[in-house]
């Protein structure tokens, strides 16, 4: 749409029409069809255009009406809320796919739980390895020290 907006080609407004019609979005895609043949009369594809807008009327209008209509069955509290038969739910080519705000919404991935004897293997595996780098340090580190001090020998004969 906002190639056509820079470049009015046919061809534009006509691919984008379709694309919001095969996305399941027939409001959008209805105002670009009408307007790609009010915009340009002498289409090769006029037939096919008419009928895409024929279709989608109908398809919002039923739409409408389903959404609208008072329910044609009881609710029972065991079955739960009445559905309508499959006859009256008006069916198109390509379905929009419904989406919730939960499935916009990232989640974090689920986290396996470790087991709690696990970390008393890891701290005490751990304290075991710094026991054994101060030993060892130390060890290394420590030499014997005279306590006298010493300032060479002197040799008398």
């Amino acid at each position: 749409e906002q190639s056509f907006s820079l470049h009015a080609d046919p061809a534009l407004l006509y691919n984008a029409a379709q694309a919001h019609r095969l996305a399941g979005n027939k409001p959008r895609a209805l105002l670009l069809y009408k307007n790609y043949l009010r915009l340009f009369q002498d289409v090769p594809n006029r037939s096919e255009v008419e009928r895409h807008i024929a279709e989608l009327e109908q398809a919002i209008d039923s739409e409408k009406k389903a959404v609208t209509a008072p329910p044609t069955e009881p609710m029972s509290a065991a079955k739960g809320p009445a559905t309508a038969p499959a006859a009256a739910i008006p069916q198109t080519a390509s379905p929009a796919p419904a989406t919730t705000r939960a499935d916009l919404t990232a989640r974090a991935p689920e986290r396996k739980r470790v087991k709690p004897w696990v970390w008393g293997v890891i701290g005490g595996a751990a304290a075991v390895a710094l026991a054994v780098g101060l030993g060892v340090g130390l060890g290394l580190s420590s030499s014997p020290i005279d306590p006298t001090p010493s300032i060479g020998r002197a040799m008398v004969h």
